[in-house]
């Protein structure tokens, strides 16, 4: 059996009109459809991101409001953008690692406090939140070298006065607590933590007359929402101490 073609379908037109009738309608037929067919549309996609185009001075400035704010994620996305887009000083790896320790990422955050340390061996800011971070971890000596250098550094460095004064509570070396913790009042009258931190090393000390006064002056200031906590338990221990 042969196979069908178009030229032996069609009886009483030959071959070449055939084809080149054929030929005619089907360009015919093409053009119609292309003409009268609607265009397809492309499936929708995700919607495009907005490229980020700010300068490295602007996005340590947004990661310094997101880190007041607690926005802690957002604040380390816009110091990294900062330090990729060339931006990355002391200060900017100084203040991540800071919001890196807020959120309990020790390791991150000492990364970057030493690598802020390297590109500005004389920050004082450095060196003081690398001491709190390693007092933090109760590596108390590491911490006390940290601090000594910030305070030879800045010697009026009120935090790491108050640090430093931390220090010395936990190894149980009170007078130097105190003597710390005056320092950074001398510096600050109003910081208001250090009035909580003299009034815990007055009581481990025993000093107990000393510790409820330095307590009440922490309450005097304390009036932040974030401090009501500490603030309460300031109340519990003067009515210890006082019925003692």
């Amino acid at each position: 059996m042969g196979v069908l073609s178009w030229e032996t379908s069609l009886p009483g037109i030959s071959s070449r009109r055939a084809a080149g009738g054929l030929l005619l309608v089907g360009l015919f037929l093409v053009a119609a459809g292309c003409a009268g067919a609607p265009k397809a549309k492309a499936p929708p996609g995700e919607p495009k991101a907005v490229e980020d185009l700010r300068t490295p001075a602007a996005l340590v400035k947004s990661g310094n409001l997101n880190f007041s704010l607690r926005r802690y994620e957002q604040a380390v996305s816009d110091f990294t953008k900062a330090i990729e887009r060339g931006g990355g000083d002391a200060l900017a790896y100084n203040t991540r690692g800071r919001v890196y320790f807020e959120m309990g990422r020790y390791e991150d955050a000492l990364a970057d406090v030493n690598r802020a340390i390297e590109l500005d061996p004389r920050s004082d800011a450095a060196w003081n939140t690398r001491g709190y971070i390693r007092y933090t971890l109760r590596r108390y000596e590491e911490a006390l070298l940290d601090l000594d250098r910030a305070l030879e550094i800045n010697p009026r460095h009120e935090g790491a006065l108050n640090h430093r004064g931390l220090v010395h509570t936990a190894l149980e070396r009170y007078d130097r607590a105190l003597a710390d913790f005056d320092g950074a009042l001398d510096v600050d009258p109003d910081y208001r933590e250090v009035y909580a931190n003299k009034a815990e090393a007055y009581e481990r000390k025993g000093s107990k007359r000393e510790a409820v006064e330095a307590y009440r002056e922490f309450l005097r200031r304390a009036t932040s929402p974030g401090e009501a906590r500490r603030a309460e338990r300031a109340r519990e221990r003067i009515r210890i101490l006082t019925a003692e």
